[in-house]
């Protein structure tokens, strides 16, 4: 059987029965069996035995790409309002998506980077003459200026529609 993408397969014989169970790995998600010119989304999936499966595909979606594919945590939050706001599921096929939507959805969220606050996270206590910070992330203004380069870079060069520029990003 051919596996496309990153998984493995493992199948248990019963009777006339053949159940298979695809195992998806490193973030990637499965997406459906063939056999016989049907594609079959259950998993695990039970079939006679006299159906022969060619194939298992799994998919890597786009928010472990975009989580991936950037320098910095972006919250779960703020990630799926940008998904929304481009009308693209989260669990989306990144193979499914057009090169521009990729590229757009990873300008988006080099936006969000390149606008978010310079230190975030952080806990601060004081008591009687102590603090204590603690769990921040700080992201200074030359990786800023990089995510506002890398904008540039992208925006002008996957669309002509889209023409503006990010210049003087301040942390």
């Amino acid at each position: 059987m051919q596996i496309i993408g990153n998984g493995t397969i493992n199948s248990t014989v019963s009777g006339d029965s053949t159940t298979y169970t695809a195992v998806p790995l490193n973030d990637y998600k499965f997406k459906y069996w063939s056999g016989g010119g049907i594609n079959y989304t259950d998993n695990p999936l039970t079939l006679k035995t006299v159906v022969e499966l060619t194939s298992v595909t799994f998919y890597y979606s786009i928010y472990n790409y975009l989580k991936g594919i950037v320098g910095f945590n972006i919250p779960d939050d703020s990630l799926n309002v940008i998904l929304l706001k481009r009308g693209v599921d989260f669990d989306a096929d990144i193979s499914d998506l057009t090169t521009e939507m990729k590229d757009l959805l990873y300008a988006d969220v080099l936006i969000f980077g390149a606008t978010m606050p310079s230190v975030y996270g952080n806990v601060n206590d004081s008591d009687g003459g102590w603090s204590h910070q603690e769990g921040s992330s700080t992201i200074n203004g030359l990786e800023k200026s990089g995510f506002a380069r890398s904008l540039q870079f992208k925006l002008s060069a996957t669309s002509s529609e889209v023409n503006f520029r990010l210049n003087d990003v301040k942390s």
